[in-house]
């Protein structure tokens, strides 16, 4: 995993440009060798990088992928989050919404439960998804649910 998390940071640092491609692919390799969780947060950088080049429907399969091999609630809130604001950028708003009512309660209900480097994800990530429900709600004039976020 600590390989992934490395791949993950160089292709962050380089923007998800043509050339972190190849670093997608090796973390995906790796993550191949049988380490589910690596696979997982190998997929989820492969969405991200799609994301960022603008093929979302490639993103949305990585995501998705992701998402299916996640063995905790905390990595399955994790994942869903990009894929809440995918479906926001295809202007799917409903599906967006869902999705990210749904990491909103999945994070409320792992409050308390996680490590405190994992606890500190949590937070960050909730306060991610409330901005995102904000955002959405606002963008469909709906200023009434978008004041509760």
């Amino acid at each position: 995993m600590e390989k992934i998390i490395s791949i993950a940071r160089n292709c962050y640092k380089h923007q998800f440009h043509t050339k972190t491609d190849t670093f997608i692919q090796l973390a995906l390799e790796i993550g191949a060798l049988g380490d589910i969780d690596a696979l997982a947060e190998a997929n989820h950088l492969a969405g991200n990088f799609h994301q960022y080049n603008l093929d979302t429907d490639q993103a949305k399969i990585f995501y998705q992928k992701a998402i299916d091999l996640s063995t905790s609630e905390f990595n399955i809130a994790k994942y869903l989050v990009p894929l809440g604001g995918l479906y926001k950028l295809k202007g799917a708003i409903p599906q967006a919404i869902e999705i990210s009512l749904d990491v909103k309660n999945k994070l409320e209900n792992l409050d308390g439960e996680l490590d405190d480097k994992d606890e500190k994800v949590r937070k960050n990530l909730y306060g991610a998804v409330l901005n995102s429900l904000d955002n959405i709600y606002n963008s469909i004039n709906d200023f009434e649910n978008a004041n509760m976020y």
